[in-house]
């Protein structure tokens, strides 16, 4: 009803009664303040809910999006509203009813006939890349470069359509954002980031999916499905058969010692053995033309061993 002051006095006398702050009612409170224009508790407020959030107490994220509704920022609130989906807030019942959530709803239905801005979701990773990504040896930003080339050389050969090479090129950039993180679990952790990203950009559930797919395919064991996953996997790992091999190869053995993986060259070569010995490619073009001189690079690796 726009009655935001009685609403905050009605909060507040509610919250002086209770032991325990509700989320919904911490939210309530700070669209009562947005509101009434008083930013400052608005941003108190919010931020005490996400910190919340990032402590996995449960049903915190779905109350987050009215405060962005509130504020109008409606690419916030989208983004939380996919992470209390992924948390599956109880309070998402209230999703189709609820009054307060009625310009997200609308504002959803409107993205359903929009078409995904592709390029300004690559220009927000790539410059997120570029700004957060740690310093690495080998999984870096031109590491993040080879892979996409590599995919768009793989779906020329596999024939792929336009609409699918640009998920595919997303994909690509977003595999090992994961890493800005941790390199712990990195895959999961750029699947969420694209989650929490893209829907800013009008990009619609199930596109959404199949580039968390892709990005989830590449964990090592590689378990591709799909045809994009494929490709995806196949450029992830397309310098095992080219000829810098053993340069990237040297890359990755730095950030590896860094890491106390391995001390020796010896113990890299196992490494390198037992991982080219398992390693399959997917794709007609990788094997037609990677698989040849990934054999070549295992035989030459074993000879280091018999001297």
């Amino acid at each position: 009803m726009g009655r935001y002051e009685d609403a905050a006095k009605a909060i507040l006398s509610g919250l002086s009664t209770s032991k325990i702050k509700p989320p919904s009612m911490i939210a309530y409170l700070a669209s009562a303040y947005a509101g009434l224009k008083n930013m400052e508790k608005t941003n108190e407020l919010l931020n005490e809910l996400i910190t919340r959030s990032k402590s996995n107490e449960k049903g915190v994220n779905i109350y987050i999006v009215y405060i962005h509704i509130f504020l109008g920022d409606r690419a916030a609130a989208t983004q939380w509203l996919t992470r209390a989906k992924g948390t599956n807030d109880v309070d998402l019942i209230w999703w189709n009813v609820d009054p307060l959530l009625k310009d997200l709803r609308q504002y959803l239905n409107e993205q359903e006939s929009i078409t995904p801005e592709f390029e300004a979701a690559e220009n927000h990773i790539y410059d997120l890349l570029k700004k957060e990504m740690p310093t690495r040896h080998y999984h870096n930003l031109d590491h993040v470069q080879d892979v996409l080339d590599a995919a768009l050389k793989i779906a020329a050969d596999e024939k792929l359509n336009e609409g699918e090479i640009k998920l595919l090129r997303v994909a690509a950039l977003f595999h090992d954002s994961g890493f800005i993180y941790s390199p712990k679990n990195h895959e999961e952790r750029g699947a969420e980031l694209a989650r929490e990203i893209l829907p800013g950009y009008g990009f619609k559930s199930d596109q959404i999916d199949v580039i968390c797919n892709m990005i989830l395919a590449t964990r090592i064991p590689q378990s591709p499905i799909t045809k994009l996953e494929k490709v995806l996997c196949d450029a992830d790992l397309d310098y095992l058969g080219r000829n810098d091999f053993y340069e990237i190869g040297g890359r990755l053995l730095e950030e590896l010692k860094e890491q106390g993986v391995v001390e020796t060259e010896r113990e890299w070569n196992l490494v390198q053995k037992t991982f080219l010995e398992s390693h399959r490619y997917h794709t007609h073009y990788s094997k037609e033309n990677r698989e040849a001189k990934k054999r070549e690079h295992i035989q030459e690796i074993l000879a280091k061993f018999k001297k």
